[in-house]
């Protein structure tokens, strides 16, 4: 294709600024009635379309009630979020989402439609800005950056990633001297992740809107085909074109709001009713958010409740999490049962020789017991050599790189000590 016929392709969507022969493109923009029939309204002064639509406290979002919000404090979004500032109520928190001509990102990519939703006392609220032609992307930016100012918040699913990037880029693109600015981004994508990577076949909106939300979404247009719809409709000005587009963009808030109250409800909820695997993940991450305590009470129910697979991660975490704290007895004292488990567990031969390593270092370093330390260092290299033997292998790189280092060490420990080397 011609470097011509590229152009008149971009002005024939719109992507360009529209030539004197195609301006009949700005008279389109109210010459139908398709944001009635949309339900947007349009600013007489920018051309921008907007449409709002308030929920009630009590709509349900799938299994979930998004009044549920009210129950639980937005300041625990920052233990899974990794947020420092804290949200002192939910007015101040908006849930965003936008739609746009590509996936990929990149200077060719548009925000077309932005979606926000947020908390008042009469419900949750929904506005919807959509940008009818490209030509008049400024003033839509501007009434957008408008919608985002009384907010210090900000929750998305993949934001961080995608959708904010995106809109600081376009304002870029546009000059604008503002951009999307809040104290906190709450991406709910990351907890998500942490917490159901291991036990669902994606960590997708779509996927944890099946399993987790009872969300189900009949004629939903697929994001792949969005940005084609948009195209079609900068041509051809048909309602319908766009009407699944905004309803998706309005469904991915409401699940966004429904996974905020799941996610945060798991974290209040009572240990008996998490997996030891949610446990070990909530422990993780409230030790990135720098909240010590709660990852101590995490990660010490994930090593009560872990199954024999589960136990060695989950209290390798917790240990190393008493040794950063210089809780030497508790940290010792799981070093123990762990090196315990091994020898009796069938399952021990698979497990790492971590614990051995650990409390060796402890003797050696800390209470001086040389004798102590030898003796678990070469316990830990018969583990190894064990586990090879069993297995029928050579072993693993990590297995070598291990033994070395581990041989390394009892020699040191031999020569402080006097003891002469024997064959292992």
């Amino acid at each position: 294709m011609s470097t011509s016929d590229r152009l008149k392709k971009l002005q024939r969507y719109g992507l360009l600024p529209a030539s004197p022969a195609s301006s009949r493109q700005q008279d389109r923009l109210t010459a139908t009635g398709w944001p009635a029939e949309l339900g947007f309204s349009l600013c007489p002064e920018s051309g921008v379309a907007l449409r709002s639509k308030l929920y009630c406290h009590s709509h349900m979002q799938g299994r979930v009630c998004l009044g549920e919000l009210a129950e639980l404090h937005p300041a625990d979004l920052c233990l899974l979020t990794r947020v420092q500032r804290q949200p002192a109520s939910w007015e101040e928190v908006l849930f965003l989402d936008t739609e746009t001509t590509g996936l990929s990102g990149g200077t060719g990519t548009y925000v077309f439609l932005v979606g926000m939703l947020h908390w008042t006392e009469d419900g949750l609220l929904l506005r919807q800005y959509l940008m009818p032609d490209p030509s008049i992307e400024a003033a839509f930016i501007g009434k957008v950056l408008g919608g985002l100012q009384p907010f210090e918040h900000v929750a998305t699913f993949n934001g961080k990633s995608f959708d904010m990037p995106l809109l600081s880029h376009r304002c870029t693109m546009n000059r604008t001297d503002r951009k999307p600015d809040f104290d906190g981004h709450h991406d709910l994508l990351h907890p998500a992740r942490y917490l159901y990577r291991d036990s669902l076949p994606s960590c997708s909106l779509s996927s944890l809107e099946q399993y987790l939300l009872g969300v189900e979404r009949r004629d939903d247009i697929p994001g792949a085909e969005i940005p084609e719809r948009y195209f079609l409709f900068l041509k051809d000005r048909h309602p319908s074109l766009m009407a699944d587009v905004v309803q998706h963009n309005a469904t991915d808030l409401l699940s966004s709001a429904a996974l905020a109250v799941h996610l945060l409800k798991v974290a209040d909820s009572p240990a008996d009713e998490r997996s030891a695997r949610i446990s070990l993940a909530l422990g993780r991450l409230s030790q990135k958010a720098g909240c010590t305590q709660t990852a101590r009470r995490y990660l010490s129910e994930a090593v009560a409740s872990a199954d024999e697979k589960l136990y060695p991660e989950a209290a390798e975490e917790l240990s190393l999490l008493h040794k950063r704290a210089q809780r030497w007895q508790d940290a010792v004292s799981l070093w123990r049962e762990m090196i315990q488990r091994i020898h009796e567990s069938e399952r021990g031969v698979f497990c790492s020789v971590f614990a051995h390593v650990e409390l060796a270092k402890y003797h050696e370093h800390r209470t001086g017991d040389l004798e102590k330390a030898l003796h678990l260092t070469s316990g830990a290299i018969r583990h190894i050599q064990r586990r090879r033997r069993i297995l029928g292998a050579s072993g693993s790189g990590e297995d070598r790189r291990r033994l070395e280092e581990l041989r390394h060490r009892q020699q040191r420990l031999q020569r402080r000590l006097g003891v002469s080397s024997a064959s292992d």
